[in-house]
């Protein structure tokens, strides 16, 4: 089974030169599905912005089920963790650190073994040791999911993942992946959540708060509400890990500058942070309206001996908050400082930007 994975790395490595676009590929469909024959217009803006929580939810959900705990799932989520940065810049550098906070509580043990974060992200990935003889060990069980909140040293909440901690909710998307190794019953849980308005703070003496752990167990969804049953619709945990983060090790990265060159038929502009791709277009702009958002993307070729060209789907668009005649386009993009030029694809125009 082992040679089978590592078969199916290689060939996934071939076919998917970024790691994010497994993920990528999977929200694509998801959201094509759901968003057929729309397109981006103002009602469609506004659609997006008030069912923004409930759709990160459900696609948190998706990808969970996608991944599963299969032996082609643990390869996949290989593409999924935080080995998916591809700057050099990024993974030289450590942007990705490593943690080390654990705490017991009703004999199950969590830590926190990586956090990266920047102004639109942050990732955390989640060890999890569960008794040989606990009720989340149910081979019935097929996802898992955590409630958690990260909390500031000033006492104020980051996000909270439906702790009750705080009334205020999740502000932005959430999505993750897992894999659970049943000959050892080490879970590993990686979250990302993210924002499309630059709205994380900075980490100062940050604190994981985890009160349940949860497992579903695998079953067939009918169209409408169904009342889950603990016992026979899912497991559950409640308690209290509180985990701090070392953010002295979290180093700051600066925010990149691209700009359109002087023969785009309009000037756009676009920065980067380590984990997103973010694009400024005018409210008046025409191209952006009546089209799909299955028709906004990046591309950028690689400087390999096989060059592959690579595509980065959309992930939001958003009102701007500060100047109301403004869209912002959003991206996950995990390249960084890695492509000199990248193409903007609005239906069927490109708009070349360079790096400032």
């Amino acid at each position: 089974m082992k040679n089978f994975e590592e078969k199916l790395e290689q060939s996934l490595k071939k076919e998917y030169p970024l790691s994010k676009e497994a993920r990528f590929a999977y929200d694509e469909a998801y959201t094509t599905i759901a968003k057929k024959n729309t397109s981006v217009t103002k009602k469609a803006r506004n659609f997006w912005h008030n069912r923004k929580f409930m759709l990160a939810l459900t696609s948190a959900a998706f990808i969970f089920l996608l991944l599963g705990v299969s032996p082609i799932g643990s390869a996949i989520a290989n593409y999924l963790q935080f080995g998916q940065f591809t700057s050099k810049t990024l993974k030289t550098k450590g942007f990705v650190t490593k943690q080390n906070s654990q705490q017991t509580t009703k004999e199950i043990q969590i830590a926190v073994k990586e956090v990266y974060a920047d102004t639109n992200e942050i990732g955390i990935h989640f060890a999890i040791a569960l008794p040989q003889k606990s009720k989340l060990t149910n081979p019935k069980i097929d996802q898992y999911a955590l409630n958690f909140a990260l909390k500031n040293a000033d006492g104020s909440l980051i996000f909270d993942l439906n702790t009750g901690l705080s009334s205020n909710g999740l502000a932005g998307s959430v999505s993750g992946s897992q894999h659970y190794d049943k000959k050892t019953n080490q879970l590993d849980l990686y979250y990302r959540y993210h924002t499309a308005d630059k709205a994380i703070p900075v980490l100062k003496n940050s604190t994981i708060i985890v009160t349940s752990l949860t497992g579903n167990f695998k079953r067939e969804d009918k169209p409408g509400f169904s009342y889950q049953k603990e016992g026979s619709d899912y497991e559950k945990i409640t308690g209290r890990w509180e985990l701090p983060i070392k953010t002295s090790q979290i180093k700051p990265f600066s925010t990149l500058r691209f700009e359109t060159i002087a023969n785009s038929t309009i000037a756009l502009t676009a920065h980067v942070t380590p984990t997103t791709f973010t694009v400024i277009v005018p409210h008046s702009f025409e191209t952006l309206k009546n089209i799909s958002s299955a028709e906004i993307y990046l591309t950028a070729t690689s400087s390999t001996k096989n060059s592959t060209q690579i595509k980065y789907p959309l992930s939001s668009i958003n009102a701007s908050k500060t100047i109301e005649k403004e869209d912002i386009l959003t991206f996950d993009y995990p390249a960084y400082d890695t492509y000199q030029k990248i193409t903007l694809h609005l239906g069927k125009k490109e708009f070349f930007f360079l790096l400032n």
